[in-house]
């Protein structure tokens, strides 16, 4: 087992070395784009090539190969190709048959920065009039492939994409075509992981750390074993909270996956994340669109079961400037908006409003929220009046690749057994690693037994009631509940005798010294 995730780990390593040689000049940030939508590409390919060649494997024509189709060949399966795999590929479209194309004629690679988004228009307009047309809709289509940002002059940027063909065409990314699953899965989110923690505050709008993800999602989890309820994340990223259910339970045990994100790439990314950690179309259902001002009208009677989100922190938002907002029924019955500066309980709210009775909702936000006044402190009432808030967990700084503040986890429930609230004081529970903190296994476990044993903890864990709460004014701050342990200088008693002993040396020579100048004096 250990040699399987050494060989895994240098096969990511390497796959990050050749992604960084592509890059060049150019920024890594937007360099990711064109990276994942190449071995998006390899990926549907491969997975279709696969998809079709096995039923006829499976009736003994072992040397069957839909890639070796001619297209007029391939044409009357497409029908049934949409409706299974949700997209249909003509074998002239096929990046391993593109590729060969591009190497062996020169006039075709030099207009592939043309005939690439050609291709892609219609592998994805392919799926139109089905029902998987809007989770294909825009996935290859969604970078330019004649970008001045891959090269000056239309040589040089016909030069950079097929360097990127070559290099997703090589050997370090075969195991697309092998069909593992787990193996390219993890290789996306090595990549993903990369790009944010190079990225600073950029790479945080689109990525969770895997260590926080895991936390969050065995929090909502728990004890399940099959979410009948669906999953939701309302500022879902590149989706590694959803997938992380997945990987928890098994894509079977989830019922769906929704979500929303409002940046237009990074939706694009969670998509091409779902298909490549096998996750069929017809089993997510991800948006596009700033889930505060415009949530999408499908889900308004919708319920979740498990509701998992890090939105951004103090995010600003319409709040009372959009009067609609006033009467929206996530908002209206708790009589006030979040302020304008800070969109943390606009998104809170929103995740109460879509949780099912007996669901949980475990979602990351600003330890502003827990102290300020105003309409903050005025929503916090609410939420306590409602015994809707089921713990509070602050952690360490500095595992965010956003921020290097503190920032504490949220849990709800509208199935609460007792009327208190969970404070944990987590802030102390991490590893040190270069220059992020981050969570390990044990971090892990020790977080979540203070979280399910839901015990006073000195210095660490308080049960508050909220009746204690409520006396406290609504402020929700750690230290307002828990204690800090009082530190107490450790005293080094011969260190502090030999400090002593000179000092009197030292008196004892000034006394003589000054002895010896009155004599002096008098005589």
């Amino acid at each position: 087992m250990f040699n399987v995730r050494e060989e895994r780990r240098e096969l990511y390593r390497s796959i990050w070395k050749s992604c960084e040689d592509l890059r060049g000049s150019m920024d890594g940030y937007e360099m990711k784009n064109y990276i994942f939508v190449m071995m998006f590409y390899r990926f549907m390919s491969e997975s279709f090539v696969y998809w079709f060649s096995k039923s006829e494997w499976d009736d003994g024509n072992k040397d069957f190969d839909y890639a070796n189709l001619s297209d007029e060949e391939a044409i009357p399966w497409k029908e049934d190709a949409v409706k299974k795999k949700g997209f249909f590929m003509l074998p002239s479209q096929l990046f391993g048959n593109v590729l060969k194309k591009v190497i062996e004629d020169q006039h075709f690679a030099e207009e592939i920065n043309t005939c690439l988004p050609k291709i892609f228009r219609a592998v994805e307009n392919s799926s139109i009039g089905f029902s998987s047309e809007e989770d294909i809709k825009g996935l290859l289509t969604s970078v330019s492939w004649d970008d001045v940002k891959l090269g000056t002059v239309v040589l040089e940027r016909n030069k950079k994409i097929v360097e990127v063909m070559k290099a997703i065409g090589g050997s370090k990314f075969d195991f697309i075509s092998e069909h593992e699953i787990d193996v390219l899965g993890e290789a996306y989110e090595h990549l993903m992981e990369q790009y944010a923690s190079t990225s600073g505050k950029k790479g945080g709008e689109f990525y969770t750390p895997p260590e926080v993800s895991r936390l969050l999602t065995k929090i909502a989890v728990g004890d399940k074993t099959y979410i009948s309820g669906g999953v939701y994340d309302p500022a879902c990223g590149s989706g590694s909270l959803l997938l992380k259910c997945v990987n928890l339970l098994g894509a079977k045990n989830v019922s769906e996956m929704c979500g929303q994100e409002k940046n237009m790439t990074t939706y694009n990314l969670c998509r091409m994340n779902m298909f490549l950690h096998g996750v069929n179309y017809n089993k997510f259902d991800i948006r596009h669109g700033d889930t505060l001002e415009y949530p999408d009208p499908a889900r308004s009677k919708k319920r979740f079961e498990i509701i998992v989100s890090n939105p951004p922190y103090s995010a600003k938002w319409a709040g009372e400037d959009d009067v609609k907002l006033l009467t929206d029924p996530r908002f209206e019955q708790v009589g006030a908006l979040a302020p304008k500066s800070a969109a943390d309980f606009a998104f809170i709210l929103h995740c109460l409003h879509l949780l099912s009775s007996t669901g949980k909702a475990v979602i990351v936000c600003a330890t502003g929220v827990l102290t300020r006044l105003g309409k903050e402190k005025h929503i916090r009432k609410w939420l306590i009046s409602q015994n809707y808030i089921e713990s509070v967990i602050y952690l360490a700084p500095k595992l965010f690749y956003e921020t290097g503040v503190s920032v504490v986890i949220m849990i709800l429930s509208k199935s609460k057994s007792d009327s208190n609230v969970l404070f944990v004081d987590a802030t102390n529970i991490f590893i040190k690693d270069r220059n992020q903190n981050r969570l390990s296994d044990e971090n892990i476990a020790q977080i979540l037994k203070i979280y399910r044993e839901r015990v006073n903890v000195p210095f660490v864990a308080k049960v508050a009631s909220n009746k204690e709460i409520e006396g406290k004014g609504y402020d929700m701050g750690m230290k307002a509940y828990i204690e800090s342990p009082v530190k107490t200088e450790v005293v080094d008693i011969a260190a502090l005798n030999k400090d002593i002993d000179d000092s009197v040396e030292r008196i004892n020579n000034l006394r003589s010294n000054v002895n010896e100048i009155i004599k002096e004096i008098e005589c």
